[in-house]
């Protein structure tokens, strides 16, 4: 499941039905606290607005867990839709990281050729 699918079935796990996703107030017009999956609720990146980040994920369940990111990094909810994004990376992309390794090789001077 990418980023936005899972945003898009905690959206419909939320209400009732997809209508009602479509009709969600949570972005501050319906007086309810803002949501920062509401731009994201269809499950697309908005057209007029930023990409959705892995980050926003973390920001989700930081405020789920009150603040506390030893409760974020032990949440067992495996039933959200979220978990799998909570600390802030994408589980599906493990493994594959930046060309020529991580970030202990990016600076290494590489010899010169003669």
């Amino acid at each position: 499941m990418t980023p936005l699918q899972a945003v898009r079935k905690f959206c419909l796990s939320c209400v009732e039905n997809s209508g009602e996703v479509e009709n969600c107030t949570a972005d501050g017009s319906g007086g309810f606290e803002v949501c920062v999956f509401h731009p994201y609720r269809f499950g697309k990146n908005p057209e007029n607005g930023p990409a959705l980040k892995l980050s926003t994920f973390r920001k989700f369940c930081l405020w789920c867990m009150g603040g506390d990111r030893d409760l974020v990094e032990v949440c067992n909810e495996k039933g959200c839709f979220i978990h799998p994004y909570r600390l802030g990376h994408n589980p599906a992309r493990k493994g594959l990281g930046r060309k020529g390794g991580g970030p202990e090789n990016w600076f290494q001077k590489k010899p010169v050729s003669s």
